[in-house]
């Protein structure tokens, strides 16, 4: 399986229990706290991944542009959405930065088997 498969699992899986918890505004903090990271997990994945098979050479300038991309992106919709939106805080920051945790290790990991094993055996998108 994809590695941004696995991560719309892990995401829909944690919305899903967020929906069955029985809070009704449960899934709407827990779904914008891990769509976020995802969108940017997955993103980063694909650009990393798309690169390093292009110009392995260009893969550390794409990835410190990513970064930067990252700090201004989150800081925008962390503000946009605590205070343009009516989610409550506490759960949302959790979904946010535990899926944030989880999207960028399970990212490693496969950053670490990309190089490992130069590209060769797929880990595909």
């Amino acid at each position: 399986m994809t590695l941004v498969g696995l991560m719309g699992g892990a995401a829909l899986l944690a919305w899903v229990a967020a929906l069955l918890w029985g809070d009704v505004g449960l899934p709407l903090d827990v779904g914008l706290g891990v769509v976020g990271p995802f969108c940017v997990a997955a993103g980063t994945w694909l650009l990393i991944e798309r690169t390093y098979r292009r110009s392995p050479a260009k893969l550390t300038a794409r990835m410190t542009a990513g970064f930067g991309f990252q700090l201004v992106f989150f800081a925008v919709y962390l503000a946009a959405v605590l205070k343009g939106t009516s989610v409550r805080s506490m759960p949302f920051v959790a979904a946010f930065t535990g899926s944030f945790v989880v999207f960028h290790t399970m990212e490693a990991f496969f950053l670490r088997r990309l190089f490992q094993d130069g590209g060769a055996s797929g880990s595909q998108t």
